[in-house]
């Protein structure tokens, strides 16, 4: 199903053009480039099967396609009309992707995307105004926010004896510490995450990252010395662990109940740690980015 729709362009809002060159430009109503309209499609191609006498079909997947923008405006100048039209032409140049940036000033909202020139700008007079028409795609169709990151380890490694009190008597305790955190996605869909898994304060033997909602469990077959890090990257378009920075180290992911790569549910996720030993030496966090299907 494919989508049409008319962005909402008001004075509190405008589009930042930054090419791959360093070619910038503001788009905004009551602007010398001042944008009137801004439109974008986006289709989802749901695949299905049918079986026998079954009413219906069975959903198999679904993705989405390319998104498209068309930006709509014209020259709001009494004079210098050509150089402004070269001036559009050179930044918005078809033979370099770019980055389409969205703000908006009333509710501090700042959305990313990368796109290509469909075409090369068209401008033309209209009706005595010298109007500007933009084609772009992007080819990954989902807006980016400012990006997430965090620590999930909520160990107490200094130690902590609390005191609890009952009605008769007094009882000495550890405080349980607990091996799980909360990542929440504030974005609109799924969206893949970095974890940093860190020996910070000796030895570690054979860490595990897990995402407790889904099950899925990634376990590194490896014993840490004080100091090492393991970047862990699960994207759906990429999956990967490099060791201190350095190169990919698939090869320790031994365990094949356990190398199963997850992204982040959209709102609440609960990650866990463990590790074989020495799991208080370990420190883990995290970085993401949040994605959104619109402005």
């Amino acid at each position: 199903m494919s989508k049409e729709a008319a962005m909402l362009v008001s004075t509190d809002m405008s589009l930042t053009w930054e090419n791959s060159r360093g070619g910038k430009m503001i788009l905004a109503p009551e602007t010398d480039y001042y944008l009137a309209e801004c439109t974008d499609s986006l289709e989802n191609t749901i695949n299905s099967d049918k079986q026998g006498n079954l009413d219906g079909e069975t959903f198999i997947s679904s993705s989405l396609g390319i998104r498209h923008f068309a930006l709509k405006g014209f020259f709001n100048t009494a004079s210098g009309g050509a150089d402004m039209k070269r001036m559009i032409e050179r930044t918005f140049n078809a033979t370099l992707p770019g980055t389409l940036t969205y703000y908006n000033t009333r509710t501090q909202t700042t959305r990313k995307i990368e796109c290509r020139l469909e075409s090369l700008p068209e401008v033309k007079l209209d009706g005595g105004n010298l109007t500007f028409s933009i084609e772009l795609a992007a080819l990954k169709p989902l807006w980016s926010g400012g990006g997430m990151s965090g620590t999930i380890s909520t160990i107490n490694k200094l130690g902590h004896f609390p005191i609890i009190i009952p009605p008769e008597k007094f009882v000495f305790g550890y405080r349980m510490n607990v091996f799980e955190n909360i990542i929440d996605n504030i974005g609109d869909v799924e969206c893949g995450v970095t974890f940093r898994l860190t020996a910070s304060l000796g030895t570690v033997t054979n860490p595990s990252i897990k995402h407790n909602d889904s099950g899925a469990c990634i376990k590194i077959m490896y014993d840490m010395q004080m100091g090492d890090y393991f970047d862990v990257v699960c994207f759906p378009d990429r999956a990967q662990i490099t060791l201190n920075g350095a190169t990919d180290v698939m090869q320790y992911l031994t365990d094949e109940t356990r190398r199963q790569f997850f992204t982040l549910y959209v709102g609440r996720n609960v990650i866990g740690y463990d590790a074989d030993v020495n799991v208080g030496n370990l420190d883990v966090s995290y970085q993401s980015t949040d994605l959104y299907l619109g402005v």
